[in-house]
């Protein structure tokens, strides 16, 4: 994985966690630049009932624990995130964190910290002229085959398709814009 410096200019995210009430509470995880700019929200929809996924007797993290969690994960989102250091930062076995996880979010953590990573990619690939291998190394994502999988699953496009389309919808943008200002000439 590259070595990041104080040089790299490139935006690091902040989470903000956020629970939905009623029959079937979402959790909603806003990803935010470093500046608080919105890039885009992540919904996981917890489960119900037993058939999707655990117990409802199963306890749900508290806040302390997701607030450590959060912190953990914003620190080192492009690092490896090891699941025994997520556990460890909310004081519990990883048996009971995974368990604990999954009954907060109805996901594993692994496939939280992938769709975070996603979303900061897709923000990267707009925003910059950067290969597609580079942004899934620098957003902590190595193998840049199973990265634009998961974009195409994440956002039905490949990252390349996903750029082109940007830069068409940002041209077409810029030329609709400097006709009108020359046609009040």
């Amino acid at each position: 994985m590259r070595q990041r410096g104080k040089d790299d200019v490139l935006p690091l995210v902040k989470l903000c966690i956020s629970r939905g009430i009623g029959a079937a509470p979402a959790v909603f995880i806003s990803v935010k630049t470093a500046n608080g700019d919105l890039i885009d929200e992540v919904v996981f929809n917890r489960p119900t009932s037993l058939e999707d996924g655990p117990s409802s007797r199963t306890k749900t993290l508290d806040e302390d624990a997701i607030s450590a969690i959060t912190s953990y994960i914003e620190l080192n989102l492009a690092e490896t995130v090891q699941i025994d250091r997520l556990a460890e930062e909310s004081r519990m076995s990883e048996y009971h964190f995974f368990r604990r996880f999954k009954a907060t979010f109805g996901t594993s953590p692994y496939a939280l910290i992938t769709a975070i990573r996603l979303v900061w990619a897709k923000q990267l690939i707009i925003q910059t002229e950067l290969r597609v291998d580079v942004v899934a190394d620098y957003v902590g994502i190595q193998n840049v085959s199973y990265f634009r999988r998961q974009f195409r699953k994440r956002f039905n496009q490949t990252p390349a398709y996903f750029r082109q389309l940007k830069r068409a919808s940002m041209s077409c943008h810029i030329d609709r814009c400097s006709s009108q200002k020359n046609s009040r000439n």
